[in-house]
């Protein structure tokens, strides 16, 4: 087979690109969001009347000082779908060491009482090990329902935490 090269000297053109993180928008809040703690309630307050399920993520450096934010997913009253690659391109781009994974319940939840469902414990485990591919920490996952009520999964023990707990326990 024979090549013929074009006018410029050269048989195919191959660009070089480069992604880069894009501030969409920067909120000016009165709160300094410097521990885990408090990126939870700023969060919470953001999402917990929206009335479609969202999945918001939110980047740490090494020393747990939140970098940035992106909502992931806005889905229906139901549920929210999302994709892994654009958690997982947020995450590396953003450079971050954690992540902690909002969503909020819309509906169904007793004022009281907030549960997990079998698509959250799915969701939340396959988040842990695809970013643990990558070398990056899944912090928590927490849901948000009525009135601020949060469930942590990392403070529940529930899985994949329980591993995390059953260590601790085996330290202490």
């Amino acid at each position: 087979m024979e090549y013929k090269l074009k006018e410029n000297g050269y048989l195919y053109k191959f660009p070089e690109v480069t992604s880069e993180l894009v501030i969409q928008n920067t909120r000016n809040i009165a709160i300094p969001l410097d521990s885990f703690e408090s990126v939870t309630g700023y969060i919470c307050s953001m999402i917990q009347r929206r009335n479609l399920e969202n999945i918001i993520a939110v980047a740490f450096d090494s020393r747990k000082n939140a970098i940035c934010y992106e909502i992931i997913s806005i889905g229906a009253e139901t549920c929210s779908n999302f994709s892994i690659r654009e958690l997982l391109r947020f995450a590396i781009l953003s450079n971050a060491a954690y992540i902690v994974i909002y969503r909020n319940h819309v509906h169904g939840e007793s004022i009281h009482e907030l549960h997990p469902s079998k698509a959250d414990d799915d969701t939340t485990e396959y988040i842990y090990d695809r970013l643990n591919d990558f070398g990056i920490t899944l912090y928590d996952s927490i849901i948000v329902g009525y009135k601020r009520k949060i469930f942590s999964y990392r403070k529940s023990g529930r899985a994949p935490y329980e591993k995390d707990k059953k260590e601790t326990d085996e330290h202490d």
